[in-house]
């Protein structure tokens, strides 16, 4: 799974493939299912991640699976309208009683289908949660991620404000370390975009087409954040 991860952030996706398959047909997990669903959508094919999903689910429990693509690197948007409905009913105890997790989740996916009534409703559970957890442990990830919960309230200027400085704790650098500086850039370019900033948003978008992540040309053709 590492090595299929290492070769999705270098676009090097028939390696990555490759790799992904041996996993697969080593064991069927929902962290399996959801590099190999990664690597299609790298490539711009949403037709074939959709179809993992789909072949995926007689063989994993269906809520652990959703559960796994809507909250690992943001893909609740691949799930198909059966998916997404189960979703919308996982408990928090799916997401290990993260509740500022599953708020935030179910926050984009009500976004994602029209109903911003509920997802404003989701998306304040997730802004109190991440208040909390951000009191006891300052980290760039959570507080990016409170700046996109911020963002669905309608708080444009707070949300920006915890964008940019999640993006101030982890910099992005040519010869990133982690992955962790490229998503918490990438949680600030969502944040423009919803505020309805896209020049700002392709100004932060630009550069993580050149350093090491899972963000291609394919994926942003299929991804409807970048509609």
């Amino acid at each position: 799974r590492a090595l299929a991860y290492a070769y999705l952030m270098m676009r090097r996706y028939p390696e990555a493939l490759t790799v992904a398959d041996r996993a697969l047909a080593f064991q069927t997990t929902p962290q399996f299912v959801h590099i190999k669903v990664m690597i299609h959508l790298a490539e711009g094919n949403l037709r074939q991640a959709r179809a993992d999903v789909r072949a995926a689910l007689g063989r994993i429990d269906p809520t652990t699976l959703v559960a796994t693509l809507g909250y690992g690197w943001d893909l609740y948007w691949v799930l198909e309208e059966p998916e997404q409905q189960l979703l919308l009913q996982v408990p928090p105890s799916a997401f290990d009683g993260n509740r500022a997790a599953w708020g935030l989740v179910l926050a984009q996916t009500h976004a994602l289908r029209g109903d911003q009534v509920q997802a404003r409703a989701y998306a304040d559970t997730a802004r109190g949660a991440y208040e909390e957890q951000l009191e006891s442990f300052e980290n760039a990830e959570l507080r990016a991620l409170y700046g996109v919960a911020l963002a669905y309230l309608g708080r444009s200027a707070e949300a920006v404000r915890e964008g940019e400085r999640a993006v101030a704790l982890a910099p992005i650098t040519r010869h990133a370390e982690s992955l962790t500086e490229a998503y918490v850039q990438h949680q600030l370019v969502r944040i423009y975009l919803l505020v309805g900033r896209p020049e700002q948003a392709l100004d932060r978008l630009e550069p993580l087409l050149g350093i090491p992540y899972y963000l291609s040309p394919g994926w942003l053709r299929v991804d409807p954040t970048f509609d």
